[in-house]
């Protein structure tokens, strides 16, 4: 297989001229689509490992990763050329992941504990214990953490990503499951308690709740930090949140059970990939009119990050 991916290297040019790229884990398949994020043309299909998951981008070192919770795999993709690189063996069922320190950070769903790889030859530094199931991950670049959620635990693991170390465990709402954060406070969905605990990362502690709609699955701070957008899946909807006034301004209608959500660098365009459909609608953040549904393929999914600049 390694051959297979060193193959592939050789075979594709890159692809340029898109402002941003969208990339889209075909679950149900084996490849991972990218679009254009202006016009949503699809610009190609990446081969990959079946049921791709989770997804992280390195801006700085231009490679993504993605998780294979089935295989236990995790891949490596050039995110400029658009090609395959390399995949490693992880073993248990890797989801979340994020990138830190230099480092990939993935949470094994089933085995409770954050793994910890070096992206430069595929080793496992450590395994880090965490809560239960932990699904979404996070870096906090100016702080140098990562942060965990247990969605059984009903808690945030906040791990030192230099040392390796876990610093502490949040208590936060129910079946904590996506966050976003602006440096100085996290802001995390629960999943079954409809709701959003706000966390201050100077003293790692929840601080306040806010309302959510049913069942939020995804969240995105827009660069202001004042905007927050968060998908109810059992609404179809996404809420438009000002985390001054800690209240829901706006509601926004969705395709059928959104899920992950992103914005784009200039925070223009905010992205909603919708399961039960297999949709993704695209709203301009100005006016937060409907500018696009885009007809995706059955299994759609992307857990993470997965809109990039390409500037």
């Amino acid at each position: 297989m390694k051959a297979f991916f060193l193959v592939m290297m050789l075979t594709f040019s890159g692809v340029t001229g898109a402002g941003s790229y969208v990339f889209i884990n075909q679950q149900q398949g084996s490849s991972i689509s990218v679009y254009d994020g202006q016009n949503m043309r699809l610009l190609r299909s990446i081969p990959a490992l079946e049921g791709p998951a989770g997804i992280a981008i390195d801006v700085e070192n231009d490679w993504l990763a993605v998780s294979y919770p089935e295989q236990g795999m995790i891949s490596f993709i050039d995110s400029r050329r658009l090609i395959p690189l390399e995949h490693i063996a992880v073993g248990g069922s890797p989801f979340g992941l994020a990138i830190a320190a230099g480092k990939l950070f993935y949470g094994d769903w089933n085995g409770g504990f954050a793994g910890v790889v070096d992206p430069a030859d595929g080793r496992l530094l450590k395994k880090i214990p965490v809560g239960q199931s932990p699904a979404g991950l996070v870096a906090v670049t100016e702080r140098d953490l990562v942060l965990v959620l247990n969605r059984e635990s009903d808690s945030i693991s906040v791990i030192d990503a230099s040392t390796l170390q876990r610093l502490k465990n949040i208590p936060v709402g129910k079946a904590p499951f996506a966050l976003d954060h602006d440096g100085r406070y996290a802001y995390v969905v629960n999943s079954t308690s409809n709701d959003l605990s706000v966390i201050d990362l100077d003293r790692l502690i929840e601080i306040r709740r806010i309302a959510t709609g049913r069942m939020p699955y995804g969240v995105a701070l827009d660069c202001s930090g004042h905007r927050l957008y968060v998908s109810n899946q059992l609404e179809n909807t996404v809420s438009v949140i000002d985390t001054v006034k800690g209240r829901i301004t706006e509601t926004m209608n969705t395709g059928a059970y959104p899920e992950n959500i992103a914005l784009d660098q200039d925070n223009r365009r905010l992205y909603v990939l919708n399961w039960l459909d297999a949709t993704l609608s695209i709203f301009d953040t100005r006016n937060h009119n409907l500018l696009q549904t885009v007809e995706l393929e059955e299994g759609s999914r992307a857990f993470g990050r997965f809109v990039l600049s390409n500037r």
